[in-house]
């Protein structure tokens, strides 16, 4: 409950008082950090392991979709070079990790007991 009141307070003082350049790099530093997700973290730790773990193939495959359906809304209705670039990267991102469920799709998490 405390948590759902301070989100809903950050929003109300974001929608009030907060300057739209503000938003803007709000908005900018999310996408860096899903860029930073998708490449550092998720396609690394999948390559590093030889398997994806638990990652599912379709959450994988709408997040593809949904990448390239931002990308292709951008290009036509934004016109703003920072934009088009950071959500080619994002799609391209999402490409990669993609093939590393395809690829890796048949490989499994081998865990030993130790008892």
């Amino acid at each position: 409950m405390l948590l759902l009141l301070a989100y809903g307070g950050a929003m109300f003082l974001l929608g009030s008082y907060a300057a739209a350049a503000v938003v803007s790099v709000m908005q900018a530093s999310s996408l860096a950090a899903s860029i930073a997700s998708k490449l550092v973290l998720q396609a690394r730790t999948n390559h590093c392991n030889g398997h994806t773990g638990q990652l599912s193939t379709l959450s994988v495959l709408l997040s593809w979709a949904g990448s390239l359906g931002v990308l292709f809304a951008s290009l036509q209705e934004t016109g703003s070079l920072f934009t088009t670039l950071s959500q080619t990267l994002s799609a391209g991102l999402s490409c990669v990790l993609l093939v590393l469920v395809l690829c890796y799709r048949s490989s499994t998490c081998h865990h030993e007991n130790e008892e």
